[in-house]
């Protein structure tokens, strides 16, 4: 059977996300996102990947009360329909690192990138495409200089 392009990336999203749980076994990611899928079937397709998405973020939090040296963080790059701006993410990843520096292994979720630096509407061009991978490299740099030199920070973009 073949999967869509969405279904792999939220099965590639979801083995990221719950691996310290799945082990990466596909087979467990892929009941956790269809469980996840079920619980949004009822929303409109235009709301489900927002509600897949925050889903997955309750239930991680849920199962992350009982694993305290493993710490999780959301940053939404789109919000209020604002451009990807450098000197606000700097300032806003900053503050996330400076939350997550006691824990040794820490999983940092980014969604919303794609969106801030293309918006909907406009076509991807070479410029925006090599922004994109710009804003990605200053996220990865962030972090490297931001946290423990120990620390274990997974960033996981979606």
């Amino acid at each position: 059977m073949k999967e869509s392009a969405e279904s792999l990336t939220k099965l590639h999203f979801v083995n990221s996300l719950f691996a310290d749980l799945t082990g990466h076994d596909l087979y467990l990611a892929q009941q956790v996102k269809e469980a996840i899928e079920k619980s949004v079937e009822d929303l409109p397709p235009s709301a489900q990947n927002e509600a897949f998405t925050k889903a997955a973020l309750e239930l991680l939090a849920e199962h992350s009360k009982n694993d305290a040296p493993h710490c999780f963080s959301h940053w939404n790059c789109f919000t209020d329909d604002r451009r990807f701006d450098p000197l606000w993410a700097r300032l806003e990843l900053i503050n996330i690192f400076k939350k997550l520096a006691p824990c040794p292994r820490s999983t940092v979720l980014i969604t919303g990138l794609r969106q801030a630096i293309c918006p909907p509407g406009r076509r991807w061009t070479r410029a925006l495409h090599r922004e994109y991978q710009e804003a990605i490299a200053l996220i990865q740099e962030i972090a490297r200089n931001w946290s423990t030199s120990r620390a274990e920070i997974t960033l996981l973009f979606f």
